[in-house]
């Protein structure tokens, strides 16, 4: 009972992340978004806030990592379409005012006197690495595959922010037009 109240908290705070960002993010929104009393706050993340959203960073960047791994086609390309396909959903959210959690603890940062900067980055760098792996693994080589990651990550994250603020999908269609013509133009150098 005591690993699902924790959980429950994990998993609201990063539903309240990606609603509010971290500075606006508070112990009475996560015990009321999760069900649970205010008490056991501090019995599960005795580091605050701090540690709280450490533990949604994680848990986010493992569900992501999770999402990416079951990405399966026989081409890079069809990779490539595959990742666009899955993030254009995630993009509709953002429409509505959400966002990703890594991505506002990273905006928000600051508030917590840069003690989360370092799980922010290591979350996008092991979703890179997935997405590398997954390109390596159709014969892209190594440094093509982490440049095409990169990119890919990147596109996710800059597109929840135009999104967000345009509260339209057309951002994101011309940089997924623009990433696909990209990716085989330089998927075609390399034979």
């Amino acid at each position: 009972m005591a690993r699902d109240t924790k959980q429950r908290m994990i998993e609201s705070a990063a539903e309240l992340l990606r609603s509010k960002g971290l500075a606006a993010m508070s112990f009475t929104d996560i015990t009321e978004h999760s069900g649970t009393p205010r008490g056991v706050i501090y019995h599960h993340f005795p580091g605050g806030k701090v540690e709280l959203a450490s533990e949604a960073l994680t848990w986010t960047g493992s569900e992501v990592r999770r999402h990416l791994e079951e990405l399966d086609a026989s081409t890079p390309m069809g990779l490539v379409e595959q990742y666009l396909i899955s993030i254009r959903h995630l993009l509709v959210e953002s429409m509505g005012g959400s966002s990703c959690a890594v991505a506002a603890v990273t905006i928000d940062e600051t508030s917590c006197k840069g003690l989360l900067g370092g799980r922010a980055e290591a979350v996008f760098r092991s979703w890179i690495e997935v997405l590398q792996a997954k390109f390596v693994a159709k014969n892209v080589e190594s440094e093509m595959a982490l440049d095409i990651a990169t990119s890919l990550v990147i596109l996710l994250q800059g597109s929840h922010i135009v999104t967000r603020a345009s509260g339209e999908l057309d951002s994101f269609d011309r940089a997924a037009r623009t990433a696909r013509t990209g990716i085989e133009i330089l998927l075609n150098s390399r034979q």
